[in-house]
């Protein structure tokens, strides 16, 4: 019961969180398009004060696409049976290679890249295993409070 109860809240979580990610990447302007100058600005300063040059635009842009994609991964890997669990980050980098051909093909200024497939990969690589760890935690700590 309880199981069907995680399944039923993933799933429509999923579809709250794919809604969320197709409109941020499917919309004829980037998500960012105004907000850049200002990051940019921010992370100026911080520059300044001794944050390491690595930390820029560019790894921030990597950061928020890994974060974008890992609860797709986690999410996916909760309402797919656990020895499944290795579909959701193919799942996730056959949806991110879509986006990036829809990017490519259909929105001037949008921009596609490999790099954004790559990230996308990995937050849902990352999501995938910490749905898989937390599941298998969950059936061991089951396992132990049943037997005598």
């Amino acid at each position: 019961m309880a199981r069907l109860f995680i399944v039923r809240w993933s799933a429509a979580l999923l579809v709250v969180a794919l809604g969320a990610v197709l409109v941020a990447t499917l919309t004829p302007e980037p998500i960012d398009r105004g907000a850049k100058p200002v990051i940019s600005d921010f992370l100026e300063g911080l520059h300044r004060h001794g944050l390491p040059q690595l930390f820029g635009y560019a790894a921030i842009e990597f950061g928020a696409n890994v974060v974008m994609f890992a609860p797709l991964g986690f999410l996916l890997t909760m309402v797919l049976p656990l020895k499944r669990w290795w579909l959701a980050p193919l799942v996730g980098a056959a949806l991110s290679a879509g986006i990036e051909l829809a990017q490519l093909t259909t929105f001037a200024d949008r921009f596609a890249s490999v790099g954004d497939v790559l990230a996308n990969s990995i937050g849902a690589v990352l999501g995938a295993v910490l749905a898989t760890a937390w599941r298998r935690r969950s059936a061991h700590r089951r396992a132990n409070r049943e037997t005598p």
